[in-house]
């Protein structure tokens, strides 16, 4: 069998980089966020798990409206740039939280910003990308998307083991501020 060379759109490579990058930010904060709101916000427990499902509903629900209206108007662009940035300015805000209220607020209008541009970045992409090349293209970009969530989390442990005596709560103020940086 012959092997196939993948030639791809600028779009698609473009998106591929864009979903690594966002996902390096994005990981760091994962798997920190029930430590950063219980031990650096003092927030209650039982908010981490309502959040966190919370904020993944937010995300999927928010996406079948943002798909459909991108249909209707036939725009990608404006909603995948729209939901890039919003993402990008509420990680810069998390750095501005001062209590647990504040924080899950921006991190809620982060996974907005998910919402908003992953149907419309899908469909750009097949819409880049000749038939034939579909299947390769979304394996492309979700391979860059798994790289980000591979690196994000190993920079914020790296972190964590370079800074093993500095104050966890200063480690995790830093994760946050890092992690604006990709985004």
């Amino acid at each position: 069998m012959k092997p196939t060379k993948f030639k791809f759109s600028r779009n698609t490579i473009v998106m591929a980089l864009t979903s690594m990058f966002n996902d390096i930010g994005s990981e760091m904060l994962i798997p920190y966020l029930p430590a950063i709101i219980v031990t650096l916000f003092h927030g209650p427990v039982i908010v981490v798990g309502i959040f966190l499902g919370f904020s993944q509903f937010l995300a999927k629900a928010t996406s079948v409206y943002f798909g459909n209206m991108s249909d209707k108007k036939d725009k990608r662009k404006v909603f995948i740039v729209s939901g890039y940035s919003i993402s990008a300015i509420m990680k810069a805000m998390l750095t501005t939280a001062t209590v647990w209220i504040s924080f899950v607020g921006y991190y809620l209008i982060e996974r907005l910003g998910k919402g908003i541009r992953e149907s419309p970045r899908d469909a750009l992409l097949a819409e880049s990308e000749p038939e034939k090349n579909r299947g390769a293209a979304f394996g492309f970009r979700k391979f860059f998307d798994n790289a980000g969530a591979i690196i994000g989390p190993l920079i914020a442990l790296g972190l964590f083991a370079y800074l093993s005596t500095t104050p966890t709560t200063d480690i995790l103020k830093l994760i946050i501020l890092i992690a604006v940086i990709p985004s």
